[in-house]
């Protein structure tokens, strides 16, 4: 499966494939198991993916997808960029526990989604 998702000002800034989120620029990001996100090295519980969603571990939403649905405001979207090189598949890490969600509140309150995924390996 191949998706970009947007940051809330409409920058295409990542894609999902199949199990992974990849940077535009081809970097891998975390793991996606049954909607839930987990860190590439720790395995640690970092966010949801959820109806075209990305959400941070706050229940904010970092990211979506075109199609995504009730989002606190619909900015403009950019273009997408050309495919990167899909890089390969990391070694996975033992699979932390998960964490409770907290009430949603909108946006996060995170400023740069890719460094989002980069602090929390």
């Amino acid at each position: 499966m191949f998706e970009w998702f947007y940051d809330k000002n409409g920058c295409a800034v990542l894609f999902r494939y199949d199990d992974r989120l990849i940077s535009k620029n081809g970097q891998n990001l975390c793991w996606i198991i049954n909607g839930y996100l987990y860190s590439l090295r720790s395995g640690r519980h970092i966010g949801w993916l959820e109806d075209g969603k990305i959400f941070d571990i706050d229940n904010g939403v970092l990211a979506f997808s075109r199609d995504a649905n009730n989002l606190p405001y619909r900015p403009g979207i950019g273009g997408t960029p050309g495919i990167p090189g899909i890089p390969g598949k990391p070694g996975r890490p033992g699979i932390g526990g998960r964490y409770g969600r907290p009430g949603y509140h909108g946006y996060s309150d995170v400023r740069d989604v890719l460094d989002y995924f980069l602090r929390n390996q």
